[in-house]
């Protein structure tokens, strides 16, 4: 019989042949095998696997609308915060549920904030230049410290007259004190006192943050 060669064989004959060479081999020769004649396959299968899941990512984030990012300094808070992510959201939100909202409660700053952790430092001054954080939750001397370097609105840039007049002596000159709040109190989310409420200068949810101080406020 003459000699046929791989090329000159139909594709059903080569997925025979393939099958015989295989069966006659150990598992370890197959797996060399097979990695040697299929690999730039499987390399574009894995990037192709790769592609869809961060498209499918990046789809999912593109339809999330954040009502906000409250931060929160020296906070005592030591369980999980998804019930105040909840309450946030439904107290924010139009019940849209790609509706999100975040508390972040990392933020450790030393009585002298100049001798606070770099990474700590770090990672705020980052947040607040990525318009990634709206509300900062802070004693007094955070606020005083980063109000120096104009990081807050002052009340009267997102507060009306009426509101300041009716906050009273809470209303300093780049926050509202908001201890002996109900809703903080229900939260847990600091134990010292003064507590100022701040808006972050550059954030996009300034009016948010204006709800989320007069529900602080409530009675």
């Amino acid at each position: 019989m003459e000699k046929r060669y791989e090329s000159d064989m139909t594709s059903k004959e080569k997925h025979e042949l393939e099958m015989k060479k295989l069966k006659s081999m150990t598992f370890g020769q197959k797996i060399g095998y097979l990695w040697e004649y299929y690999r730039i396959w499987l390399v574009v299968l894995v990037v192709v696997i790769m592609l869809i899941s961060l498209f499918v990512t990046m789809y999912q984030n593109s339809q999330k609308v954040n009502l906000m990012t409250l931060g929160v300094a020296n906070s005592s808070i030591t369980s999980d915060s998804t019930e105040i992510t909840d309450e946030l959201i439904e107290m924010l939100g139009t019940g849209d549920k790609h509706e999100t909202a975040t508390v972040d409660t990392s933020y450790y700053f030393n009585d002298d904030v100049e001798l606070t952790d770099p990474n700590i430092i770090m990672k705020f001054s980052t947040m607040v230049a990525a318009q990634s954080m709206d509300v900062l939750i802070c004693s007094e001397n955070v606020m005083k410290y980063y109000s120096e370097q104009e990081m807050y609105l002052k009340p009267s840039e997102y507060l009306s007259s009426d509101q300041i007049a009716a906050m009273g002596d809470r209303v300093s000159e780049y926050g509202v004190r908001i201890d002996g709040s109900k809703l903080l109190d229900k939260w847990g989310l600091v134990l010292y006192e003064p507590v100022y409420f701040t808006v972050i200068a550059n954030s996009p949810n300034v009016d948010n943050a204006v709800t989320l101080l007069e529900n602080l406020l409530e009675e």
